[in-house]
C-alpha cells in the first residue's frame, strides 16, 4: 500500500502519519517510510515522486495536511496565502474551492488530513447551512476523498448532511499532530514526576485567554477564598496584545482585562514575559524556542499546584442546543497524558473521551452538564469539592486513571489512520 505526502519530509509529520509501524525504516535521503501495519506492507513517499510511474501512483493513496499545506510552498498555488491574507476562518471557503478543483479533474485516491485543532463548522450558522456554500464545497471534499477530521458530527444536527461516516476519526494521529504543533509529549513526560508529587493545592484554576465566564469564574472563585484552591491567569496574551481587542468577545480590551484580572482578590497572574519581577524570572529570555515559555510556564509553575485541574476546553462556552460538531483540543490531551485527575467546566470534552477513548462514564458526569454554562453552578460544585475532597477525589482519579491507561495503549500499539486504511478500504 503506497501513500504519497504533498509535504516536505520532516520527523513531526513522519511520526503523524506512520507511528506504530512494524519494522519501520525511516530513510530521510530518499524521504521515505517503509513498514507493515496488520500485515500489510505500506510505503510513505514524501515530497517529490517525478520518478515513480503513473500506474503505481495511480494505485496509491495521495495525502494532503491541511496544516502543513497552508505553512509551506506547496502544489496547489495559493493555499499557502490565504490564511496569511485573510486569517482564519475567512481563509476556508478560498481553500475548498482549490481542493475541488484539484479533485475534480485528477483520478487519484486522495486523503485529507483536515485535524488540525480548528473547529470548522463554529463559524457556519446551522439555520443557513443549506445555502451556504462554504458548507457545500466542504461537503463536495468529503464526499470525493478518505477526509480525516478531529470534529465530531453528532447525527441528529444539521451538519450530519457532512456524512458523520465520511467524517472519519484518527485518534491516535490526532494525539500526534497536538504533539506536532504543540509539543505535548512534554505532558507525556510529566507523568513521571506528576505521580512523585505532593501538591500544595486540592485544585488549580489556570487560564490563557480571556473570555468573558472565564473572568466570572475567577472573580466568583476570588470571592469564596476556598482553601485548597489555587486560581491563575497567564501574562501572555495581555503582554503581547497591549493596545488590541479581543476580535471574537465584544467588550473584551487585553488593557482593561488585564487591569480587571489583576485586582480580582485570590487571583495570581503568572508573569511570564516582560512583567516579570525579575529578568531571571522572564519565560520569554528561557530558550531559543519561541514557544518555550508556554511549557515552561504550564508544566513548572502550574501543573504542579494541584492535586487536580480545572479543565476548560476551547469551546466550552457553548450552549448545548448550538450542537456545533466539535474536538478535543491540547487542554484535554495534556491532562490525560500526564494523567493529572481534572473536572470539566462543560460535558462535551467527557462526551467525547467516553466514544472515543473508553466508554466509562465520569463518576461527576451528571454534575458536568447541569453546571455546563452556569458559573454559579460550577462554584458551588467546587465548594461541595473542597469540603468532600477525601471522598470525591479518589473517584476522580481512579477514572482519569483509566482513560490515562487505555490511550496509552492505543497510542503505544495503534495507528487509527493505517487502521482504516489496512481494514476499511
Amino acid at each position: 500500500m503506497n501513500f504519497f505526502v504533498y509535504h516536505n519530509f520532516n520527523l513531526g509529520l513522519v511520526y503523524l502519519l506512520c507511528h506504530n509501524i512494524s519494522n519501520r525504516t525511516i530513510n530521510k535521503e530518499n524521504q521515505t517510510v517503509t513498514g507493515t501495519y496488520n500485515n500489510i506492507d505500506v510505503t510513505f513517499y514524501f515530497n517529490s515522486f517525478s520518478n515513480i510511474p503513473h500506474e503505481i501512483k495511480k494505485d496509491g493513496y495521495h495525502v494532503i495536511c491541511r496544516e502543513e499545506a497552508v505553512h509551506e510552498s506547496f502544489f496547489l498555488e495559493d493555499m499557502n496565502t490565504y490564511q496569511h491574507k485573510l486569517g482564519y476562518p475567512n481563509c476556508l471557503p478560498h481553500e475548498y474551492k482549490i481542493i475541488n478543483s484539484q479533485i475534480s479533474s485528477s483520478s487519484y485516491n486522495w486523503v485529507l488530513f483536515w485535524n488540525f485543532g480548528e473547529n470548522k463548522f463554529l463559524h457556519l450558522a446551522e439555520f443557513s447551512l443549506d445555502k451556504n456554500k462554504e458548507f457545500s464545497e466542504l461537503k463536495k471534499i468529503v464526499d470525493n476523498t478518505i477526509f480525516f477530521s478531529d470534529n465530531f458530527i453528532q447525527d441528529n444536527t444539521p451538519y450530519a448532511k457532512i456524512n458523520p461516516n465520511k467524517l472519519l476519526k484518527v485518534l491516535t494521529n490526532d494525539v500526534f499532530m497536538w504533539n506536532y504543533y504543540a509539543q505535548i509529549t512534554w505532558a507525556n513526560e510529566f507523568k513521571n514526576l506528576f505521580k512523585h508529587l505532593n501538591p500544595p493545592h486540592k485544585l488549580c484554576i489556570s487560564f490563557r485567554s480571556p473570555k468573558p465566564y472565564r473572568i466570572e469564574i475567577c472573580e466568583k472563585l476570588g470571592k469564596k477564598n476556598l482553601d485548597g484552591v489555587y486560581i491563575s491567569y497567564s501574562s501572555s496574551f495581555f503582554e503581547k496584545r497591549k493596545g488590541e481587542k479581543d476580535p471574537n468577545w465584544e467588550g473584551i480590551e487585553y488593557d482593561n482585562t488585564y487591569h480587571i484580572l489583576k485586582n480580582i482578590k485570590n487571583l495570581n497572574i503568572n508573569k511570564i514575559g516582560e512583567d516579570s519581577e525579575t529578568d531571571l524570572e522572564n519565560l520569554e529570555a528561557s530558550g531559543n524556542r519561541k514557544d518555550s515559555r508556554f511549557e515552561i510556564d504550564f508544566y513548572f509553575r502550574i501543573l504542579y499546584q494541584g492535586k487536580m485541574q480545572l479543565l476548560d476546553e476551547t469551546h466550552s462556552y457553548l450552549l448545548e442546543e448550538e450542537r456545533v460538531p466539535l474536538n478535543l483540543s491540547e487542554k484535554t490531551y495534556i491532562l490525560l497524558l500526564a494523567n493529572i485527575p481534572f473536572i470539566s467546566t462543560h460535558y462535551y470534552p467527557i462526551d467525547l473521551i467516553q466514544k472515543h477513548i473508553l466508554d466509562l462514564e465520569h463518576p461527576y458526569y451528571r454534575e458536568f452538564k447541569e453546571m455546563s454554562n452556569n458559573t454559579d453552578k460550577l462554584v458551588e460544585f467546587i465548594e461541595r469539592l473542597i469540603e468532600n475532597f477525601d471522598e470525591m477525589y479518589p473517584k476522580i482519579k481512579e477514572w482519569t486513571t483509566l482513560v490515562h491507561e487505555e490511550l496509552q495503549r492505543k497510542l503505544q500499539t495503534e495507528n487509527s489512520f493505517l487502521e482504516h486504511m489496512t481494514t476499511k478500504i
